[in-house]
């Protein structure tokens, strides 16, 4: 397959409902705009026309549901892209006193994989698990873009692996038990290792000093 078009699909529909939870990440005021316009940013990436988007459902971008926002992302990825990265993240990336336990933010995220999977099942995105699973154009691939601070072992790796996440991020901005502005850890380096050995992508965006 020769890729000519690639994007990354955020899930930032969801995010402006759990502002009560996410710490510093309320410092972007545009995540949480009363209007917002943070699914509008997401839709506006992919060329389509809000106004267009408005009159398909006979509501606001804002009160798009997931399933509603999927159904259009979806119809986008098919037609026009081949690979698409779907970002999973925790969504207490920064947490506040409030955050729940570190255990409950995974389970959150694993969550976020079943949305996707839900993508592929309703509206025929093909869900990239391995190699040969690519097709010419439509394909959704996995990524955990600001989850790595909630690795804590090689298991937690084969979990998300197992669960189709095929591309890794180190950090989000800031150190954590896997690297930081001095690079890897020992840690760090026997969860590369891992990568390397079963041919899982490491993504360096948001990494480094």
């Amino acid at each position: 397959m020769n890729v000519e078009k690639i994007s990354s699909l955020h899930d930032d529909a969801l995010v402006p409902k759990a502002t009560g939870h996410l710490g510093e990440y309320k410092n972007y005021p545009e995540r949480f705009d009363p209007d917002e316009k943070s699914v509008m940013t997401r839709l506006e990436q992919f060329g389509l026309k809000i106004s267009d988007i408005e009159e398909l459902f006979d509501k606001k971008v804002g009160e798009l549901t997931w399933e509603e926002y999927t159904a259009v992302m979806a119809e986008v990825i098919k037609g026009q892209y081949d690979v698409i990265v779907a970002s999973v993240f925790d969504q207490y990336m920064f947490p506040s006193p409030e955050s729940p336990e570190e255990k409950e933010r995974t389970e959150k995220m694993l969550k976020l994989i079943g949305q996707f999977e839900g993508m592929e099942a309703k509206f025929g995105v093909n869900l990239v698990r391995r190699k040969e699973d690519f097709k010419d154009h439509g394909n959704l691939v996995l990524g955990l873009e600001a989850g790595a601070h909630l690795i804590k072992s090689v298991g937690d790796v084969r979990l998300l692996a197992d669960k189709g996440v095929r591309l890794f991020g180190l950090q989000y901005g800031k150190d954590n038990n896997i690297a930081g502005a001095n690079g890897l850890t020992d840690f760090g380096r026997e969860i590369v290792k891992y990568f390397l050995d079963n041919n899982l992508i490491i993504d360096l965006a948001h990494s480094g000093a």
